[in-house]
């Protein structure tokens, strides 16, 4: 075990020549120390661990467990617990916890159950990407060029990816990097931004329809399952989906399958599923808004795309590239002490708001 100085360099980067190869994730002991599941023991060096009783890291069969109930997640400055909207709550030390630090050794008590978070004085080398870029996406932050190693990883098979991140942080650049890199880079990349749809229109849009199915159909149009076919097919905004949507999707995502309103032929789909949402699905699955088993359909595959705040080290990459992308911008360098200024702002829209800002 480690005590909490050590906790503030949770990972740190190894060098050679020009860009850092790899970098150390501490490994953390999990151990159910009480309820149904006690004695048991996991052992785990990833930046997010679930707990829950369905499709989390550490699964526990406890009736008051949530299906997804609380999430650790290794920070630069320690590992932070939160709850995931779980019908009874998270709780450490007595105190019920909503987000917040947690300390080498605590007690977490979820449910009937109480595991003990015990972070470990080993790691594990985790590689990075040998650049600073992958196609439009730009980072030379250990965070981005590790999502750059796990993308190319990723993209070499059909397996459904979640890629999750605040607006603007670059999800759907993140989803073209998948499909530029996989082996149906030259299939059609189908995007359906499920945040500009009519609720009316969502059906529509995902399976198509005949001649003649409703008023104004005048003629057959293809979905965009049918349209991705021998491509990927990128479902931006997942989490906007009306529940009586998300569970036709469901079968159209497990069988690849879909048929046209007004047809009974089905149609099969050679298409690589990936989605994207800026919502905690994990917390809407406990709200009863998003459906748990297309979550878990998404979620094979998952990437956390960090926001910029979190990688404030790339701003000065980023600058450079936006001012290359307007009329006579290479030859416009801003100060120093500009981009150190910021360096120091917030971000709230990411990447979106720095690219605005340059290009006025």
């Amino acid at each position: 075990m480690v005590d909490g100085n050590h906790l503030e360099t949770p990972t740190w980067v190894t060098s050679f020549a020009g860009l850092p190869r790899t970098v150390n994730v501490r490994r953390c002991r999990l151990e159910v120390v009480a309820g149904p599941e006690a004695g048991k023991v996991i052992e785990l060096a990833q930046p997010s661990i679930m707990l829950g009783r369905t499709g989390a890291d550490l699964t526990i069969n406890d009736p008051k467990v949530s299906g997804l109930h609380c999430e650790l997640r290794l920070q630069a400055d320690g590992y932070r617990i939160r709850d995931l909207g779980s019908t009874n709550g998270t709780h450490v030390k007595g105190v019920r916890i909503v987000d917040g630090f947690i300390p080498p050794g605590a007690t977490i008590q979820l449910g009937k159950s109480a595991v003990v978070f015990d972070p470990l004085d080993e790691s594990v080398s985790v590689p990075l990407w040998h650049e600073s870029r992958l196609h439009t996406l730009i980072g030379g932050s250990a965070s981005m060029r590790h999502l750059f190693d796990l993308i190319n990883r990723f993209a070499q098979s059909d397996a459904t990816v979640l890629i999750q991140g605040e607006t603007g942080a670059g999800k759907e650049g993140v989803a073209d990097a998948i499909h530029q890199c996989s082996p149906r880079r030259d299939g059609p990349f189908v995007v359906l931004d499920c945040s500009a749809i009519p609720e009316q229109l969502f059906e529509d849009q995902i399976f198509g329809h005949e001649q003649g199915a409703f008023t104004g159909a005048g003629r057959a149009t293809v979905g965009v399952f049918e349209a991705a076919h021998g491509g990927t097919l990128f479902l931006d905004e997942i989490g906007e989906l009306p529940l009586d949507v998300q569970s036709k999707l469901l079968r159209a995502v497990e069988t690849r399958k879909v048929r046209r309103i007004g047809s009974t032929k089905v149609i099969a789909s050679d298409c690589r599923i990936i989605a994207a949402t800026n919502r905690d699905l994990a917390t809407e699955v406990n709200r009863g808004t998003f459906r748990s088993d297309l979550f878990y359909r998404l979620s094979v595959a998952k990437l956390a795309v960090p926001a910029l705040r979190e990688r404030r080290e790339d701003i000065p990459l980023l600058v450079e590239h936006f001012l290359t992308t307007l009329p006579g911008g290479d030859k416009t360098k801003l100060r120093p002490e500009t981009v150190e200024l910021m360096k120091k702002h917030e971000w709230p829209g990411n990447v979106r708001e720095l690219r605005n800002v340059i290009e006025r």
